[in-house]
């Protein structure tokens, strides 16, 4: 089994590659599908999908939601200037969908002029919220900052650059970049793509890698999407100086951010929660494109669907489980739920499983700061079942586990017998009182 995972892995990232290596326009890895995406043919923003994000005052401008604008198949972020006042806006998928991993895409045209900029770029709720695990607290990710000129006046327009930042933005903060990149950017549309996994980054531009990230950390915390233009010659000067005049009116302002489309693609061993229909995983409705879990699926709860308590419907066997962030705790009740290697991946929410679960292969289970995984169920295999993660994991029944228990961190907690053995790493501690038996791992 261990073989054939190694196998499929290898195969895949050879896919990757040879995408990379062969794509001379966007497209999607091989292996990908598409869960969420706009194509913007509305006449308004769609608010089931953005928000007007940061509204109010920010650098030198204010954000408002008239300069965002949806017409003709486009999104518009326009800048302009009135009464001396400088007026610009961001849109973000915060609160409407957060992914983890998967390739993001937007096709993009630039209009932007001296002392502002535009960007495509991700965002951790999280980010620089734990200085010695910027994995788990995650990242700013710009896929793509354009400027019109540099901080010298120098023209920039043809190129962009990617940044990373982690750490917050404080003393602590890090950041690593591509410098420019690209080519021939100032006109017309360009595809801006990105590409995360658990192991590497790729940013590409019409369909070429730019970038893989260089010395920054894997986000593994849940990241949204934002399209921005800000304006500012106060607290940096990297984009040139405001013009004299401003940017003109609402009306006549050609200082234009303007977007074709956003899509997130994930690979097909992916499933996502949406719970449209009722709360059996059985139902086709309830998942998007219809793809019910499978042996090899990783099963995702996201803000695509809320955190109803879900019912089996039959006897599962999954891959792995993640939840991201969800309006309230994810539930999963009825039947057993056999997890593979995969493990589980709480680290962006808390969960609770009603339901038996059968843990035989190898695995972690991660469980973020201040977030709780609780199984009331009965546990039962003979794998090795690491707990990993600052959070807390609660076995409720676990008297029939035959495998191992790993606390590499934060607390695992046994309620009732227990005659699996528990390695504790040094400086962890043990109790158990009362009945329950109590593991915290040492501190990082």
């Amino acid at each position: 089994m261990k073989k054939h995972i190694i196998d499929t892995l290898r195969e895949s990232t050879r896919l990757v590659w040879l995408w990379l290596a062969a794509s001379c326009v966007a497209a999607p890895p091989p292996g990908y599908y598409l869960v969420w995406g706009d194509e913007f043919n509305g006449t308004s923003l769609d608010t089931t999908k953005w928000d007007y994000w940061l509204p109010g005052r920010r650098r030198d401008a204010v954000n408002v939601t008239n300069a965002v604008s949806v017409s003709g198949g486009y999104l518009t972020i326009t800048t302009y200037t009135s009464n001396n006042t400088h007026y610009s806006g961001f849109v973000a998928t915060d609160r409407k969908f957060r992914t983890k991993y998967g390739y993001w895409e937007s096709s993009i045209k630039w209009g932007d002029t001296n002392g502002m900029w535009s960007a495509f770029w991700m965002q951790s709720p999280t980010m620089g919220r734990y200085l010695r695990d910027p994995q788990t607290a995650g990242s700013e990710i710009d896929i793509a900052e354009h400027r019109w000129v540099d901080g010298s006046t120098n023209p920039v327009a043809n190129r962009v650059q990617v940044n990373i930042h982690w750490n917050g933005y404080g003393s602590s903060a890090r950041g690593a970049g591509s410098g420019y990149v690209g080519n021939g950017l100032a006109d017309g549309f360009h595809v801006y793509g990105f590409l995360s996994t658990p192991a590497s980054y790729s940013f590409l531009i019409d369909g070429a890698r730019v970038y893989d990230g260089g010395s920054a950390p894997i986000s593994h915390s849940a990241e949204f999407a934002i399209l921005s233009s800000e304006v500012d010659e106060t607290s940096t000067t990297w984009a040139g100086f405001i013009p004299a005049g401003g940017y003109g009116s609402l009306a006549d302002s050609t200082t234009k951010l303007t977007v074709d489309y956003v899509r997130y693609y994930a690979p097909t061993s992916t499933v996502f929660w949406i719970g449209g229909s009722s709360t059996y995983w059985t139902n086709a409705d309830n998942w998007v494109s219809n793809m019910i879990p499978a042996a090899a699926s990783d099963v995702t709860f996201s803000c695509l669907g809320s955190g109803a308590r879900t019912e089996l419907g039959r006897e599962f066997s999954v891959h792995g489980l993640t939840i991201l962030d969800t309006e309230g705790t994810v539930s999963v009740w009825g039947h057993s739920l056999t997890i593979g290697e995969g493990g589980i991946d709480a680290i962006c929410q808390s969960a609770t499983l009603d339901c038996d679960v059968v843990a035989d292969a190898r695995q972690t289970w991660t469980v973020g700061p201040g977030r709780t995984l609780r199984v009331n169920g009965a546990l039962t295999g003979r794998g090795v079942l690491a707990k990993a993660g600052a959070g807390t994991l609660i076995l409720s029944n676990a008297a029939e586990y035959a495998g191992t228990f790993e606390v590499l961190g934060g607390t695992l907690r046994v309620n009732g017998v227990m005659e699996a053995p528990v390695i504790v790493p040094p400086g962890g501690v043990v109790s158990n009182r009362s009945g329950v038996l109590s593991v915290v791992a040492a501190p990082p």
